[in-house]
């Protein structure tokens, strides 16, 4: 270590102070005493702060790093950690929290329907499960207060029953809604637009609107080809829905070739 690059490092900071308070021309500013000065030099090998640098809050901590190099990066690492560790935990606890406003929510609005049909608080004649729909698809939609997430969720449940009740154009009306806020949460091809979306292509199936699904079906086709692979379960669905609509439109042969596959 003797280049002169290396020594310049080496005298730079607390040993050049040391050497400039020793030959201060006036007495007063020197050290009292040749051991004055050999203690400051043993407190910079020791790596302490040196009597001839003036005290501060950085040299002070910039001294104790020196010395403890390791423990300071191990505690360091340990701060990280906790810290990232407290991130995580504030960011699930929030996703919880989020999760279980939407289950009120949804709790909330199918008691409503409940309610709706409990013929001792109804006045007059209990609803019929159309007429209890109805109003629950209006509250739904009227209802400002509600998070986009669970809104959507219940569009398509409640879509979902009035499928099953034969009401197919309510149902694509519903679903369709739940789909295309599915899209803006979550995104286009997202799995969660995708699954909406192929619910949607089952009830234009099932509504005889078989050219408007056979396209969704290959839409969905294509992003899920994309995202999953081809041996996928969601692609064999959408492939399904597909061949079933072919077969309505007499192309039998063409849904065997795609139901083959």
């Amino acid at each position: 270590a003797t280049t002169p690059d290396r020594l310049r490092r080496r005298l730079r900071g607390d040993l050049d102070t040391i050497v400039l308070k020793a030959l201060q021309p006036e007495p007063g500013r020197r050290y009292a005493s040749a051991e004055a000065l050999a203690a400051d030099l043993r407190r910079h090998t020791d790596g302490l702060p040196v009597e001839a640098r003036p005290d501060s809050v950085a040299y002070r901590a910039r001294r104790f790093v020196g010395r403890h190099r390791w423990g300071v990066a191990a505690a360091a690492a340990a701060a990280l950690l906790l810290g990232g560790f407290s991130v995580v935990m504030a960011l699930q606890a929030a996703r919880l929290a989020d999760e279980r406003d939407r289950a009120q929510q949804s709790e909330a609005f199918l008691l409503g329907l409940f309610e709706q049909s409990d013929p001792y608080q109804a006045s007059g004649a209990a609803p019929t499960v159309r007429e209890a729909l109805d109003r629950g698809t209006a509250a739904l939609q009227s209802s400002a207060a509600m998070a986009p997430e669970t809104r959507a969720r219940l569009y398509s449940a409640v879509g979902q029953a009035y499928y099953g009740i034969g009401e197919n154009e309510r149902a694509v009306t519903l679903i369709d809604s739940a789909h295309a806020l599915h899209q803006v949460l979550h995104g286009s091809r997202s799995p969660e637009a995708m699954a909406v979306a192929n619910q949607l292509a089952n009830v234009l199936r099932t509504a005889g609107q078989y050219d408007a699904a056979a396209d969704l079906y290959r839409t969905i086709l294509d992003v899920r080809r994309a995202t999953s692979g081809e041996a996928s379960p969601e692609v064999a669905r959408s492939l399904n829905g597909l061949a079933l609509v072919l077969v309505m439109r007499g192309r039998s042969s063409e849904a065997e070739r795609l139901l083959l596959n």
